[in-house]
């Protein structure tokens, strides 16, 4: 027998009327992929038929097909066996659209970690003890730099953050960080804080920027008003797909792949990992743990020099600079001088 149901249910999630063009194509695509893995996709089929109906309207066709999306999320998402079909198309059948969509969305997880997460762990990135060429300045035009990869937050001049690092980090549910590699030193700005960020506190990975509102849940929220931190960060775990490795985050960062892991406006050179900063929160993976600062950074020209002003971090380099050293010094952590070809 041909899959005749799946399909149109899968399309009908970009419709205007259900979750939109722009979300409803990722919850799409995660339901196909766990569908493409099941033994007994004809049975899933099979229990997706609702029979004839005699009134032929609009609102009776979306509210099938919303029906049909919640049994496939509920056999796919939640691994609800198919003989649980008449007990759920009992439950649901009388949902109006909008309570069949809320429905619809509860039923996926607000993290979707694709096995990802212990790629995540410190161990896996660059200890600063290795780092000792990169703590002065230094020509690297006719030399590779040492090899490096670091869990940054970077920063704006003035910043408060560089006077009380993990202090001020600590209170924030949600912080906008990235992955800076020596394979693409790249970073939102110029300067900023090194951290040893456990893998449970990494909330969403993107190669590119989220446009995630670090403020959700707030009266200061202003690309979410109105939605909670914890809806906000679902929803965007949903359209990036999940958690990608740090490897894979710096491998497509800057490359047209990088939008399909994208909930932002617009391809950044720049990537974009969103942690929780408040320690022992209870998630569904595990309990976040305290931030630790490691050390500090400032980028550099390839040959050792600063530009007069920094144009991503807002300021005059030596003014930068010193603050940064400031840093350094109070919070006995190294300093490291960052080589880019992006000055």
């Amino acid at each position: 027998m041909p899959i005749e149901h799946m399909n149109p249910t899968i399309g009908a999630l970009a419709e205007a009327w259900f979750l939109g063009p722009e979300i409803g194509p990722k919850y799409g695509n995660l339901l196909k992929r766990k569908f493409n893995a099941r033994a007994d996709q004809q049975a899933i089929d099979d229990a997706l038929a609702l029979g004839g109906y005699l009134v032929h309207s609009d609102s009776n066709k979306r509210q099938r097909h919303a029906l049909r999306a919640v049994l496939l999320a509920n056999f796919l998402m939640k691994n609800q066996p198919v003989s649980l079909r008449d007990r759920f198309h009992a439950q649901y059948k009388s949902a109006s659209v909008d309570q069949l969509k809320q429905a619809f969305t509860h039923l996926f997880p607000a993290f979707i970690d694709n096995d990802n997460r212990a790629a995540w762990a410190p161990v896996y990135f660059t200890r600063p003890a290795a780092l000792r060429d990169l703590q002065r300045p230094a020509d690297w035009t006719r030399r590779s730099p040492p090899p490096y990869k670091l869990f940054i937050h970077t920063l704006k001049h003035p910043s408060a953050t560089l006077n009380a690092p993990i202090q001020t980090l600590s209170r924030w549910i949600a912080i906008s960080m990235s992955v800076l590699s020596s394979r693409n030193p790249v970073a939102y700005s110029n300067h900023g804080v090194i951290l040893r960020v456990p893998e449970n506190n990494v909330l969403t990975t993107s190669p590119t920027d989220q446009w995630f509102d670090n403020y959700a849940g707030t009266s200061s929220s202003t690309k979410a008003p109105g939605q909670s931190m914890a809806k906000h960060i679902a929803e965007k775990n949903i359209m990036l797909g999940g958690l990608l490795t740090p490897d894979e985050v710096v491998g497509r960062q800057g490359t047209p792949e990088a939008m399909q892991h994208s909930a932002g406006a617009a391809q950044t050179q720049h990537n974009e990992v969103v942690v929780c900063g408040v320690p022992n929160q209870p998630l569904p993976h595990g309990t976040t743990e305290a931030l630790e600062l490691v050390g500090v950074f400032i980028q550099t020209r390839m040959d050792g020099s600063l530009p007069d002003v920094y144009m991503k971090s807002q300021g005059r380099a030596k003014q930068i600079e010193l603050a940064v050293v400031a840093c350094a010094r109070n919070y006995h952590v190294p300093m490291f001088y960052l080589p880019t070809n992006r000055l």
